[in-house]
């Protein structure tokens, strides 16, 4: 009687403890609002832009830092990183979305983080759990929830760094799955 599906009665609630079920139009948004708001607090800000790096490019958060400090030592647009969890070394292309770019001294407040924090990966994952309320890997997942609607699993894999398609495909479909059942049963 009246029994509500775990999405419709908590928003942002799944059944994965990575799937927040985040939009990435929407998240994108919240960041780049989040980056504006905060001119008066650069170390949160420059936060807030590595979560947008992770977002826009389907990272993980270590390799989303890294990309960030890359840029700030030498202002290249596209980073080359190391995708984390990969024996194989494999690397993959991160870019510099043009918000982050806009922002002034940014480059030198990731350089400052550098020097401030041990773990700054570590660090990140702590502040997006305080300030955004989640795991920052949701944002991964929002990243490869949004590009299942316009490429391949295949091009989506190469993006994120995974070796195979088996967790693209089980995390697209899965998702696709039921959508359509409640679509159905409605």
């Amino acid at each position: 009687m009246g029994e509500k599906s775990i999405t419709e009665s908590e928003p942002g609630l799944s059944i994965y403890g990575w799937d927040r079920n985040l939009d990435f139009d929407t998240e994108k948004y919240k960041l780049e609002s989040r980056i504006q708001e905060t001119k008066y607090n650069r170390s949160l800000r420059a936060f807030y832009c590595i979560f947008l790096v992770q977002l826009v490019n389907g990272a993980m958060i270590g390799e989303s830092v890294a990309a960030a400090l890359q840029w700030s030592d030498n202002g290249k647009i596209e980073q080359r990183v190391q995708v984390e969890k990969r024996k194989d070394k494999y690397i993959r292309l991160i870019i510099i979305p043009v918000t982050v770019r806009q922002q002034k001294g940014m480059r030198t407040e990731f350089e400052k983080l550098r020097t401030q924090y041990v773990n700054l990966a570590n660090t990140a994952c702590r502040i997006a759990k305080e300030r955004l309320g989640y795991n920052s890997h949701a944002l991964r997942y929002a990243f490869i929830n949004g590009m299942a609607k316009k490429l391949p699993p295949q091009q989506i894999a190469k993006l994120t760094g995974h070796k195979n398609l088996n967790m693209i495909l089980h995390y697209t479909q899965t998702r696709e799955a039921e959508q359509r059942l409640r679509e159905i049963i409605s």
